[in-house]
């Protein structure tokens, strides 16, 4: 929810071209914003707006992922994660060892590869346990999955264009801050803790000259 909620778009009418030319040099022009963007910003075509230190655009929360909801997306999928791993445990201890006298036939696996034919043919409470299970299944893969896809990203302070890049490397402690703010230490506990990021996402300058 804090993914949608938190805008890191940007806004035009407010955000203005700085007048220092070491800086104005490194804003590019949106073709279709028809307006001047800061560096480490690119226009999303699905949300059609441009967006600070734009990672990607994330299908599962349909906003995109930038400078000022990264922390969000990362503890969303950490979470996600840590919370079907914990449902998957639990169920496999009640599907496999406490019943396993009615699950440990063929057609569980009918279940598990058909679930919505499964449900529509022999509608019960056992086939809807199983249906959770594997929904769990694919929810601790999909976002574990995804944090080792984007934790070399993460961890190099780059965003997905800049994959290849350590221009902007301020190594782990800063590449973290950067992402989680400056009290990064206690983000985890909830979303609505407050903790301010040391970049505006506006005046990147990078560290090397690889961009």
């Amino acid at each position: 929810m804090a993914c949608m909620l938190v805008d890191t778009s940007i806004k035009m009418h407010i955000l203005k071209p700085p007048l220092e030319p070491h800086l104005l040099k490194r804003w590019h022009m949106c073709d279709i914003c028809q307006a001047l963007v800061p560096p480490r910003s690119w226009h999303c075509e699905t949300c059609d707006v441009c967006v600070l230190k734009r990672n990607h655009h994330c299908r599962f929360t349909c906003c995109c992922i930038g400078h000022y909801n990264f922390r969000y997306f990362f503890y969303f999928l950490f979470y996600m994660g840590l919370g079907a791993l914990y449902v998957v445990i639990n169920a496999s201890i009640y599907l496999w060892y406490l019943h396993a006298d009615y699950y440990w036939r063929p057609y569980t696996l009918v279940t598990i590869l058909v679930p919505a034919i499964s449900l529509t043919v022999h509608a019960s409470w056992e086939n809807f346990y199983l249906v959770i299970y594997e929904l769990n299944i694919l929810a601790f893969a999909m976002s574990t999955l995804l944090l080792i896809f984007h934790r070399p990203i993460f961890q190099r302070g780059a965003v997905m264009k800049e994959r290849s890049s350590n221009a902007y490397n301020l190594g782990l402690r800063g590449n973290i801050e950067m992402v989680l703010g400056k009290r990064m230490y206690w983000t985890w506990l909830s979303p609505f803790v407050r903790s301010e990021l040391p970049h505006d996402g506006v005046n990147w300058l990078p560290l090397t000259k690889e961009e």
